[in-house]
């Protein structure tokens, strides 16, 4: 009767567990996804202004590292296409 009781609360211990991973991981996706609203509603409103510039997403990432950079911004990994100058 005890190692029914002990394995039964086992389980409803490992189901609470995996029921939060879910629960953390809705939350993520859901930060995930409102990021990528304000991306899209954000070049929406470039192209509709008229500056609908072509930037790399490289271009704006800053350096890696702790130290400072000079301005500089991380190189090229070549994912992207820029522009001609």
């Amino acid at each position: 009767m005890v190692e029914e009781a002990v394995r039964v609360f086992e389980r409803v211990s490992l189901n609470r567990a995996w029921y939060q991973r879910l629960v953390e991981n809705r939350e993520v996706i859901a930060e995930q996804l409102d990021a990528m609203a304000y991306i899209m509603q954000d070049c929406a409103r470039r192209k509709n202004s008229g500056r609908g510039e072509r930037h790399v997403l490289g271009d704006s990432i800053p350096c890696e590292g702790a130290g400072d950079c000079g301005g500089r911004t991380a190189p090229d990994r070549g994912g992207g296409r820029k522009d001609p100058d």
